[in-house]
């Protein structure tokens, strides 16, 4: 599941972003800047047709060079967020897994 997602560097100026990859518990997001391991930082995630963005604080637990792309892929772990919005996400998670299967069944036939 992909959001837009915005995070405020150190000097708190915001940077927008993308999750390329979420659960309740973290995510990977794509930034232009390195970010160090264990650094905590607040993301502001925005679903499509979901009327607020979720305000997460996050851990960095690691950082990988893109070579190809440029930049980094920073993984987190969300440390402080509401259990209403970590439900949110998880629902939003088993949608899209139900989806899958049904596609997948569909294409059986």
């Amino acid at each position: 599941m992909h959001c837009l997602l915005k995070y405020e560097k150190l000097e708190g100026q915001q940077v927008l972003s993308f999750a390329r990859n979420i659960s309740a518990g973290g995510l990977l997001f794509h930034s232009q800047e390195q970010v160090p391991v264990g650094a905590t930082m607040r993301l502001k995630l925005n679903f499509l047709n979901h009327p607020q963005s979720i305000s997460v604080i996050a851990k960095v637990l690691r950082t990988r060079a893109l070579k190809k792309l440029g930049g980094f892929d920073v993984a987190v772990e969300f440390i402080n967020i509401e259990e209403k919005d970590r439900d949110y996400i998880n629902r939003r998670l088993l949608d899209i897994a139900e989806i899958k299967k049904d596609r997948s069944e569909d294409r059986k036939y």
